[in-house]
């Protein structure tokens, strides 16, 4: 009952909005609705197709005989299954690899232009304020250089 529980959680993860808005549809279609080019018990995707397979292994474990035919089709049907997952799990890697890339190149874009108003704030604004305020030191500068030496000459004639 444990796998059982466990696969209700990662449903709940799955079926989560924020999952569902990273999801592609055909990855949504393939969980949800139909995988492509299946046996009957993959039809309804593979969700539903994992419920299935649990489904039919506790009732080859609780049925009273024993019926070689019907394991060796539980295990073709898990081999179908492991091969739908593992194509699904490869479209899920892709889909989250570019939504990762479209998120990043947004962040660049977002540095870039950044950067760019930062300097044209620059440029616009404080280069000029700056260029007059040194300008203010400059000119403060040159009246302290002449008051030291008017100084000078002044205690010297005492």
């Amino acid at each position: 009952m444990e796998i059982v529980h466990r696969i209700q959680i990662s449903r709940k993860i799955i079926t989560d909005s924020e999952s569902l808005e990273l999801m592609s549809t055909e990855i949504k279609g393939y969980i949800f609705e139909k995988y492509p080019n299946s046996s009957v018990f993959l039809s309804l995707g593979s969700f539903s197709a994992l419920m299935y397979l649990v489904q039919e292994c506790y009732f080859l474990v609780y049925s009273a005989g024993f019926n070689i035919e019907k394991l060796n089709f539980l295990f073709e049907e898990i081999n179908e299954y492991i091969d739908a997952v593992e194509n699904i799990t490869g479209l899920t890697n892709y889909n989250s690899k570019k939504v990762i890339e479209e998120k990043l190149n947004v962040m660049i874009y977002f540095t870039v232009f950044a950067c760019l108003a930062i300097i044209i704030m620059y440029f616009g604004y404080f280069h000029s304020f700056l260029c007059e305020e040194i300008q203010v030191v400059n000119r403060m500068t040159e009246i302290l250089m002449i008051l030291p030496g008017s100084l000078e000459t002044t205690s010297f004639k005492r």
